[in-house]
């Protein structure tokens, strides 16, 4: 197991304000005399000492994989006195993924091995942690829970210490810590590219790392190099910078807290802005490129990348769009391709189940999949007969308009078609259209038959709704026209045709229920009649009756006819009242009025 933080594997850290403390923070810096390539990492260098009469160790501001603690300037008698301990709080059982709990410097306790010293050739003393066991530290895995399926020989901790009980440890004593990673060395090249003619300055700092050499690169792109940074004019488009050679860590894992930070600061000022790198990324990949900050990082010169122009040098998207018009809700739906063909859209009511379709056209229909149990006041009530399963799941049941003298029932009435919602968001849906020189408006919203629209808290979910729609006919021109309606629906059952423009539906075993489709009401949202509408035979026994209207319009005329459909067939007498009486008016400014 290891402590995990996110680690990206192109640029690493790459930020506005990187790294606020100094690399003098951390212990002083590594002399390349101390860093030879190829041998061992002391990470002793990465951490603070901790010390006193009977103790010495270091600590670290991030868990660190130690595997052994060499100590000199003491003799073997004081060596065989000490104790080798680290610091425990939650590490190996702290969990995997984004919610892993994480050790703390305060929340936990020093832990005792049973490590003894041997002597090396060089006169030190060295502690090797044993396999991790429960008699050592409780939160200890069992073997198959690691990753290698092995206790681990190294300990994952914060703070690691010798204690001696018997005598005080001599104040000229050293530890050195190491972990399983050895020095490596690489070159690199920076380069900056200027945006426009001036002077750009650098500096580079290293965590983890020894900054073996740094020059200019050659000319053109030469500057002055002082200490760690590096300054120069150049002209728009040139670009300039330096050769970087470091004494880098070279470990396996790449989410340990000893990987080497190069951090790149363009500009003097301890805080200028600046972005890091792991050398191991650079290495990997051969070339990155950091366009916010117009530079190029690679283990190899490669003047046709350095030098070239266009994409290599282009910043990230949240840069770019910083150059493009405020996007706006208008340009964004530009953008969005349409669905070909429109779909059939929902309308529904707040914590109901039952749930209409408006199509492109203006049509509307109800579908099985909105009941997706057979429990419910409302069970048995629709119009589908089976019960709910692979085959009435896909079951629909359709309302057609079509406002030609000869029906068809196929959208082709229907000229300049537009669907739309009420201010864009407001669950009313509108249709529009022409058909010759009449135009037509037809807008559908849903609402509960009985009970607030807005009591979305106490409803049970089974309640009835019922879809409310106002078709307005217009004869825009200066002569009379003919106008015509024609409803059909898409299940074959006999219906009739009431005077106050029920629509009732024959042959149904109601169980002392009204069977109906709906209500038609002509110019007045209740109580309007049935006016001139009647039914007529489909053209076979198979076909379902149609429900027409045909009329002059006068110039300039308007005609409205008021839809009201239930989502269930059969309603008891108290809904059927409410169904008569409901109006769309005043029940979509209170659909409206919630939204």
């Amino acid at each position: 197991m290891r402590y995990l933080k996110p680690v990206s594997f192109l640029v690493l850290w790459i930020s506005l304000v990187l790294f606020w403390v100094s690399v003098d923070a951390y212990a002083e810096q590594i002399s390349p005399d101390e860093a030879v390539v190829g041998e061992k990492v002391n990470i002793a260098d990465f951490g603070r000492q901790l010390s006193g009469d009977n103790f010495i160790g270091c600590q670290w501001d991030e868990p660190r994989d130690i595997y052994e603690i060499r100590i000199w300037g003491i003799d073997r008698r004081t060596a065989e006195s000490l104790r080798l301990e680290w610091w425990g709080s939650v590490w190996p059982n702290n969990g995997s993924g984004g919610w892993m709990r994480l050790d703390d410097p305060w929340n936990g306790k020093w832990v005792r091995t049973n490590a003894k010293p041997k002597l090396n050739k060089s006169g030190q003393f060295v502690f090797k942690f044993p396999p991790l066991g429960k008699e050592e530290w409780s939160q200890s895995l069992k073997p198959g829970q690691y990753t290698d399926k092995k206790q681990p020989i190294f300990r994952n901790t914060l703070k690691v210490r010798l204690v001696s009980e018997e005598r005080d440890i001599p104040s000229q004593s050293r530890v050195m810590v190491f972990g399983n990673s050895h020095w490596r060395q690489a070159t690199f090249d920076i380069e900056t590219r200027f945006s426009s003619e001036g002077i750009i300055s650098g500096r580079i700092e290293l965590i983890n790392g020894v900054m073996m050499s740094i020059e200019s690169l050659p000319s053109p792109r030469s500057v002055q190099v002082d200490g760690a940074g590096w300054k120069t004019k150049g002209a728009a488009d040139g670009s300039a910078g330096v050769r970087v050679k470091i004494l880098y860590v070279g470990v396996d894992d790449l989410n340990s807290n000893n990987l080497t930070r190069v951090t790149v600061r363009l500009g003097l000022h301890p805080r200028a802005l600046g972005f890091s790198f792991v050398p191991q990324d650079v290495l990997k990949e051969g070339t990155i490129r950091i366009p916010v900050f117009k530079t190029i990082v690679s283990n190899v010169f490669r003047s046709d990348e350095i030098m070239s122009s266009g994409d290599k040098w282009r910043g990230p998207v949240r840069v770019r769009i910083l150059e493009r018009p405020e996007m706006t809700r208008e340009m964004a739906m530009q953008g969005i391709p349409r669905l070909s063909p429109l779909r059939w859209v929902p309308l529904g009511v707040p914590s109901a189940r039952q749930e209409f379709f408006v199509g492109p056209n203006g049509d509307w229909k109800i579908s099985a999949l909105s009941l997706n149990t057979d429990k419910g006041r409302d069970t048995k009530r629709w119009i589908f007969k089976k019960d709910f399963g692979k085959e009435r799941q896909w079951d629909e049941f359709a309302t057609l308009l079509d406002t030609r003298q000869k029906p068809e029932f196929d959208g082709g009435d229907r000229r300049e078609v537009r669907r739309y919602l009420e201010d864009g968001h407001l669950p009313l849906i509108h249709v529009e259209w022409k058909n010759g020189a009449l135009h037509y408006h037809h807008a559908l919203t849903t609402t509960i038959l009985l009970g607030d629209y807005g009591d979305d808290i106490l409803r049970r979910g089974d309640e009835t709704v019922v879809l409310l729609s106002k078709l307005q006919i217009i004869n825009t021109t200066s002569t009379e026209q003919m106008a015509g309606l024609n409803l059909k629906y898409s299940i074959n059952t006999p219906i009739s045709l009431q005077k106050d423009g029920v629509i009732i539906v024959q042959s149904v075993d109601s169980n002392g229920l009204t069977a109906l489709r709906g209500i038609i009401s002509m110019d007045r949202p209740a109580g309007g009649g049935v006016g001139n509408w009647q039914v007529k035979a489909g053209e076979g026994p198979e076909s379902s009756a149609i429900i027409c209207w045909q009329e002059k319009l006068s110039p300039g005329e308007t005609r409205t006819v008021y839809f009201k459909t239930p989502f269930v067939e059969l309603l008891d007498a108290e809904e059927l009242k409410r169904l008569k009486e409901i109006r769309f008016e005043q029940e979509t400014r209170a659909v409206l009025d919630y939204w």
